[in-house]
């Protein structure tokens, strides 16, 4: 039904006129100097590298900042200058594939990397603007560790880079194809650490009933800790399949 209104509404006359046009913009933009620059493999190699530094400033941030608010060490500020570099970059980069793709940057068919970028840069410059002030950290407080998440985001401009690797990308989308598959298989796996996590607690239930509080209570208080509950019991299990504690543990 929503093809067919969508189908209907374009062969309208004013529509189909606006639509044409659009159409034969994207098509002579697309044939441009500038637009085959900007999607060419030298500028887009060069973008990735620069995605890729960003990626590693913001690990290194995040340790620096760990350093600074735990053990009170100095705060680099080289950290800063390479932050406004990059923001300095990709605003370059944004305006000149906006000055590129024109017509396209909305309605090409990267139009929603290029919203994701724009949304970025603009994250960015509020964060840099806010953060960049002591007034400004003072003032909105809040609103700065809001937009400090968008450093985060940031690292999802490494998936730009997959498309220069078609390897890494054919990696990427089989596992994007069987995600499905894989969320049935831990639905699954908690199926069954529900199952033995239900008799393990009745086991339990049954040892305190016994008395053996009081004539073991130092097995009393491991029981309580690993088989305290339906809960406690399911991440008991999953520690031990998982590697997060030894299982000779629970199992005394």
């Amino acid at each position: 039904r929503g093809e067919s209104r969508s189908m209907r509404l374009l062969s309208r006359p004013g529509f189909s006129d606006l639509w044409s046009r659009i159409s034969s913009k994207v098509e002579d933009t697309k044939n441009g100097l500038l637009f085959k620059l900007v999607h060419g493999t030298r500028f887009q190699l060069a973008v990735s590298a620069i995605i890729l530094l960003q990626g590693i400033l913001v690990g290194y941030g995040a340790s620096d900042a760990m350093d600074v608010a735990a053990y009170g060490s100095e705060p680099d500020p080289t950290i800063d200058y390479c932050e406004l570099f990059f923001n300095l970059f990709f605003i370059a980069e944004l305006v000149f594939r906006i000055f590129a793709e024109r017509i396209c940057f909305v309605f090409g068919p990267e139009w929603k990397w290029n919203c994701f970028d724009s949304m970025l840069v603009i994250l960015s410059l509020v964060d840099l603007v806010l953060n960049g002030t002591d007034s400004g950290r003072a003032a909105s407080a809040t609103v700065g560790r809001i937009l400090r998440l968008s450093r985060f985001a940031v690292l999802m401009r490494i998936s730009r880079v997959m498309r220069q690797l078609p390897s890494l990308r054919l990696i990427l989308l089989a596992i994007l194809s069987s995600m499905v598959s894989l969320i049935w298989c831990f639905l699954f796996i908690a199926f069954v650490m529900y199952v033995f996590a239900v008799v393990f607690v009745y086991g339990a239930a049954e040892f305190f009933k016994n008395g053996g509080e009081t004539s073991s209570p130092d097995i009393a208080a491991e029981a309580k800790f690993w088989w305290g509950g339906i809960y406690r019991a399911m991440v008991t299990l999953f520690m031990c399949i998982s590697g997060g504690c030894d299982w000779e543990a629970p199992l005394r």
